[in-house]
């Protein structure tokens, strides 16, 4: 756990320097790429495609859901086994994507969920690696508006 916060501290801190070394249109690449894996992870949740959800996150994911601490990929996916569908029509949706780097992507998801009077803000770090992009860290949190 120590060493993946000082992992991403380090990538964080490093993309700056990095993330000036590459073009704009290597970054709007990458962007395009976040947006395709962040809507087809998206699509697998609503849906209930849980083992296809937990593919998109590294084995050793950081992940808070309310508060709440994740201790595996398979907790994740057995969280999203649980969750009763359909879900409520969401109100505005907004997300911004940030190329830190060729290979870190920061993400900030704002849901409206008028209904409830809720407000859900996903942050999502994705990482470049053999394997693809994967989520090593995921955070949401639920507000009253």
């Amino acid at each position: 756990m120590t060493r993946l916060i000082v992992f991403l501290y380090l990538l964080l801190i490093s993309s700056t320097a990095i993330a000036q070394n590459f073009t704009q249109k290597e970054k709007e690449k990458i962007k395009q790429e976040i947006e395709q894996l962040s809507a087809a992870e998206q699509n697998a949740f609503e849906i209930g495609e849980c083992e296809k959800v937990a593919d998109f996150f590294d084995e050793d994911v950081v992940f808070y859901a309310a508060g709440r601490k994740a201790p595996s990929v398979q907790f994740i996916q057995n969280f999203c086994s649980r969750i009763p569908r359909p879900f409520e029509k969401a109100g505005e949706i907004t997300e911004d994507i940030y190329v830190m780097s060729p290979s870190v992507v920061h993400t900030i998801k704002v849901i409206e969920l008028a209904e409830k009077k809720q407000r859900e803000v996903v942050t999502k770090i994705w990482h470049k690696t053999t394997d693809g992009w994967k989520i090593i860290h995921f955070h949401s949190s639920i507000n009253q508006l």
